[in-house]
């Protein structure tokens, strides 16, 4: 599975308040893949965790024109871990990225995507 090293920076918060908190990580120099939500395995710690992640521009929430990469640890109720690396396999891509109506919506497809996710990475 193709990897990225990148270093966990403070975004938004807005995945904590959706219920799905996120590291997200400043890439840098890095081939990243297409765009789009995938299953993930995340080393943290020397410690691979399951994980779902997004690669794009997070088209729900308005005014973004970089790509970001963020990842939300499946079952991770540890402390925040800024400033630390991280690398992340892309293992599978579950969907492209897209625009949803509003929060609601977009926190509905996260649970479903981190379904997706778990059941991805278990086979």
């Amino acid at each position: 599975d193709y990897s990225v090293l990148g270093t966990v920076v403070r975004g938004a918060q807005l995945g904590r308040t959706l219920g799905f908190p996120t590291a997200n990580l400043a890439v840098q120099n890095e081939q990243l893949p297409r765009e789009g939500v995938y299953a993930v395995r995340v080393m943290k710690d020397g410690i691979i965790q399951p994980g779902v992640a997004n690669l794009g521009k997070r088209p729900t929430v308005a005014g973004n024109d970089e790509t970001r990469l963020e990842v939300h640890l499946l079952d991770y109720n540890g402390e925040d871990f800024y400033g630390e690396e991280l690398e992340v396999w892309f293992v599978k891509l579950l969907r492209e990225e897209r625009k949803f109506s509003g929060l609601d919506a977009l926190t509905l497809q996260i649970r479903s995507d981190a379904i997706d996710a778990r059941g991805a990475l278990r086979s």
